[in-house]
């Protein structure tokens, strides 16, 4: 302190070259207008054309998990898991070497590949780039034995919600599987109609369809659209089903009930299944 009292232009000079110096160096960092952004995941992707989700995990994704798993500096796993394809995510540290995980993740892979079923094409390996990579990834475990519980509060309140967040351009669920609404159609009650499955399917698409019929133009331009009333499992039990004489409805000769579809995808983080919901986020 004393030193910098009694030499006052000493250290202005001093601070006046830090500063110059500084302005010297950032005039010559090598700048990018879109500079390429690696993110610390190697991606492994497998295929197997055809073979449903379930056995791909069984018999691809499990196995690539666990050889991957055993990669030096490996802080997590995630796979995606469809028809055909599986999609095995290893996370690193932000401090690894990209080349160099890319070579140990390839050679784990090319290990397990001669154990994988045959006509499995070989797993090809890559390195995320920042662009394109959502900026959220939540994952929920639902607890045992109330997967379809936990699933319809996933679609009915909390999925909506995110859509709603400001900044988030779209998101992305996984493992969560799509309600629906099932006809099961009783055939002997319809062979004692003189009707068939397909009569019964062509009536309730009729009554389903929504179907855009034009526009009117003038000050404003509306569109016009054709659509029905149908709203629930009870909408669809009234629907008419003409008979040569007469008619009868849908709930006459089917059973009309709640339901969740066949899960086309599964998700995975370590090896336990759970739901995974991407947020991606807008431009700008």
């Amino acid at each position: 302190m004393n030193f910098s009292a009694r030499h006052p232009l000493s250290i202005l000079a001093l601070f006046l070259g830090v500063v110059l110096y500084g302005a010297i160096s950032l005039s010559r960092i090598p700048l990018e207008r879109m500079p390429r952004v690696y993110i610390p995941e190697a991606l492994v992707v497998c295929e197997y054309p055809g073979l449903p989700a379930e056995e791909m995990e069984a018999m691809i994704t499990l196995p690539l998990e666990k050889a991957l798993s055993g990669v030096s500096g490996a802080a997590g796993i995630r796979s995606v898991t469809k028809q055909g394809i599986s999609r095995v995510k290893v996370r690193f540290g932000w401090d690894s070497r990209r080349t160099e995980k890319a070579v140990l993740v390839r050679e784990a892979a090319d290990r397990v590949y001669p154990a994988l079923p045959d006509g499995t094409g070989r797993p090809f390996v890559d390195f995320q780039e920042a662009d394109g990579a959502p900026f959220m990834e939540l994952v929920f475990y639902p607890s045992a034995g109330a997967g379809d519980k936990a699933a319809d509060i996933m679609r009915r309140e909390i999925l909506p919600r995110f859509r709603r967040l400001p900044g988030s351009a779209s998101i992305r669920a996984l493992g969560i599987p799509e309600a629906e609404i099932k006809i099961a159609a009783d055939v002997e009650k319809l062979s004692g109609l003189g009707i068939t499955t397909e009569h019964l399917s062509r009536a309730v698409a009729e009554h389903i369809l929504t179907l855009p019929l034009g526009k009117i133009e003038g000050a404003l331009e509306h569109r016009v659209i054709a659509s029905t009333n149908i709203r629930s499992p009870e909408d669809l039990w009234n629907i008419p089903v003409p008979l040569p004489a007469g008619f009868v409805t849908v709930g006459d000769c089917a059973e009309v009930f709640r339901d969740t579809a066949d899960l086309s995808s599964l998700y995975c983080v370590d090896s336990r299944e759970a739901f995974g919901i991407l947020l991606y986020k807008a431009p700008g």
